[in-house]
């Protein structure tokens, strides 16, 4: 009997460890070949991480000290406020004064809806279970996996859209993942990178499928809408609106692999990648020194709202 396989799905809304400003900015480190190497942490389209890295959970989140310095700064003067949006996904709370998003996946009974204190419990959960974090090279922290999830709450206290989504089954309210979207592992500016991990109870039932096709064609359309339209919170991407999504995932990742190969991202065929043939009609494109494919969606370029 073949053994089931938990995995972390890179998608948008959610690649961004770092829950203020540089999301997975924080994530880059140098080595020696001056490519980013992968943390030894969660992230990309699954989570079966390099288990070669030597950053520690706790060297990770102090990176994200650095970043969590520094917010969300628009380039250009904000025209319209916080307060007043009400979008198809994003909506400012006016109750607990907090910009929040709610996405709706009827075709797998499905929500999301922006992380909130109550999924500490089920967040702790996930990221201390070893048949989950058995491929991210760390031990399961208790106490690191706390900081890491009140950084995600700093998010949402400064109003920042790249804030993480707990997803639950409608039926039974259960939180059965988790979403979010970031600066990616080059810091590339415009760019964002999203990663979604799920308990197995939510594999092999489309969940990771449905959520990354509505992020590539409606919730990241609206992210850059919202950020040309004048809403600082939105040029959050290294001071720009969102005009590019990667997704990374392990060479063993087939489950999530396979995601990605029928999605509409396509393999980042670049020079700076090892290009591999992975059969006679697709090349899938490498990070240097690691054992990740990466994948791109560019969106379609949206015009400033008159």
């Amino acid at each position: 009997m073949k053994k089931k396989k938990n995995y972390i799905l890179g998608l948008f809304f959610i690649s961004s460890m770092s829950y203020v400003h540089g999301y997975t900015n924080s994530l880059i480190t140098q080595n020696e070949s001056s490519h980013p190497s992968i943390p030894n942490f969660p992230y990309g389209f699954c989570n079966e991480c390099d288990s070669s890295s030597t950053q520690s959970q706790e060297a990770f989140l102090n990176e994200l000290d650095e970043i969590d310095q520094t917010d969300c700064i628009a380039n250009t003067t904000p025209k319209k406020s916080i307060e007043d949006l009400n979008s198809d996904f994003f909506y400012f709370d006016k109750t607990i004064q907090h910009l929040q998003c709610k996405v709706s996946l009827p075709t797998v009974n499905c929500s999301c809806r922006t992380i909130a204190k109550t999924d500490q419990s089920a967040f702790l959960n996930f990221l201390t279970t070893h048949s989950i974090t058995k491929f991210l090279g760390n031990n399961e922290n208790q106490e690191v996996i706390e900081s890491f999830f009140n950084r995600i709450l700093q998010r949402v206290i400064t109003n920042n859209p790249m804030a993480w989504l707990a997803v639950i089954d409608n039926d039974t309210q259960q939180v059965i993942g988790f979403a979010g979207l970031g600066i990616p592992f080059n810091g590339e500016p415009g760019a964002g990178e999203l990663i979604v991990f799920f308990d197995t109870i939510a594999q092999k039932k489309g969940v990771g499928t449905a959520l990354l096709s509505l992020c590539l064609s409606k919730i990241a359309p609206e992210i850059q809408q919202l950020g040309v339209d004048g809403f600082p919170e939105f040029c959050c991407f290294q001071g720009e609106a969102l005009n590019t999504i990667y997704a990374t995932v392990h060479t063993d990742n087939e489950a999530a692999l396979k995601i990605l190969l029928r999605s509409s991202m396509k393999p980042a065929i670049r020079a700076e990648y090892e290009i591999i043939h992975f059969n006679d009609s697709i090349d899938l494109a490498k990070l240097p020194n690691s054992n990740k494919y990466i994948f791109e969606y560019t969106i379609p370029i949206v015009s400033s709202e008159k």
